[in-house]
């Protein structure tokens, strides 16, 4: 249903050989639709549940489809939703030990014209109410001595994106 295009994905309906959207992920993903049957049921969706929906398959009638929904603190929670009955069932949760239980957010940001190492120790030393969050450094940057930097003035992970 998903083909790679860098950062931009196209999703595709096998059955109808047409593209049904786009998938995207910068420093957030998510699925944008163009086909009308799958742009109106997620936002039913979004408005009934008040998550991110992504509809993650379709049978070829497209009268079942599985649909993931996400909120910032919870883990991801699946349904199946059947379109002749117009029912939407939860299936489960990516984490259900977690149910109930708030998690962590992730933020992800970008300060302009400055190096991610610069700002490292600022984010580090000024954590909100005494909590220090965890720092995940995602770069082009491959060389040795600064994966070593980062981790020494508190990185916790370094990832390098894959260009």
């Amino acid at each position: 249903m998903h083909r790679a295009l860098g950062n931009l994905g196209v999703l595709w309906d096998e059955v109808r050989s047409t593209i049904i959207g786009f998938t995207y992920r910068d420093d957030l993903s998510g699925h944008l639709y163009i086909d009308p049957t799958f742009e109106k049921l997620q936002k039913e969706f979004e408005n009934v549940l008040k998550k991110t929906i992504r509809i993650q398959s379709a049978s070829a009638d497209r009268t079942m489809f599985t649909v993931s929904a996400e909120a910032p603190g919870v883990p991801v929670e699946f349904y199946l939703y059947d379109a002749s009955v117009s029912e939407l069932s939860p299936l489960g949760s990516i984490a259900p030990q977690l149910a109930g239980q708030a998690t962590g957010r992730v933020s992800s940001f970008a300060f302009e014209a400055r190096d991610g190492l610069d700002i490292l120790p600022e984010i580090k030393n000024k954590g909100a109410n005494g909590h220090v969050p965890k720092i995940v450094i995602l770069t082009v940057r491959k060389e040795q001595r600064i994966i070593e930097q980062a981790f020494a003035l508190g990185a916790d992970a370094y990832v390098t994106k894959p260009f």
